[in-house]
């Protein structure tokens, strides 16, 4: 059976960024099978540009949830709530993805059907237009625990990332109480117990 996948987006104030970001899931080869643009109760124009986006993606793909500001992870966790998928991955709101990513990561998720988590490399580009590739991938032994090498240092990207639903849920999902590094605390919480399998393909 085919894992079905649910991609988490949340914005906040994203007018400028957002729609792109929503534009580069709904251009994929392969469509993930729900997506979810989180809101956070941005003032200013992102979410009646979203609602327009939406009308061009096909019928029921795409849920605009929007809500109070709360801060990222509260956005984040109402996302993995929502989710009716077997994986979620998300993506930032002003993040982009390359049109093979939901293909890749169906076939990655089929190569290795024993994780819980998949990972890969991601590009990063400067205000310049500048692209550098990061070698995330090249953090990761394989044959070593995983939490000790993730202890030492984050080499996984919010974006670059995704978890199995359950996986993310019995983590107990992102703390709201922190101010800051709600992804690096769920990382390493998913590191004690759950399997990686890291890969070089990329995301812009």
């Amino acid at each position: 059976m085919t894992s079905r996948i649910t991609v988490v987006i949340p914005t906040f104030n994203l007018e400028e960024v957002a729609c792109r970001t929503l534009a580069t899931v709904l251009a994929q080869s392969s469509l993930p099978d729900e997506i979810l643009v989180v809101d956070d109760g941005s003032t200013d124009r992102t979410l009646a540009l979203l609602q327009d986006a939406i009308c061009d993606a096909p019928a029921g793909l795409v849920r605009l949830l929007p809500g109070t500001h709360r801060g990222p992870g509260a956005t984040r966790n109402r996302g993995i709530r929502e989710a009716q998928g077997d994986w979620v991955a998300f993506l930032d709101g002003d993040d982009l993805w390359q049109p093979t990513k939901v293909e890749r990561l169906r076939l990655a998720i089929a190569a290795y059907p024993e994780a819980d988590i998949i990972a890969h490399d991601e590009f990063e580009v400067s205000l310049e237009g500048i692209r550098k590739h990061k070698l995330l991938h090249r953090y990761f032994d394989a044959q070593r625990p995983l939490l000790p090498q993730l202890y030492r240092g984050c080499f996984f990207s919010t974006s670059c990332i995704a978890v199995q639903t359950r996986t993310v849920r019995e983590a107990g999902s992102f703390d709201e109480t922190l101010g800051s590094a709600q992804d690096y605390d769920l990382w390493l919480r998913l590191a004690r117990r759950w399997l990686l399998a890291a890969g070089s393909w990329e995301h812009s």
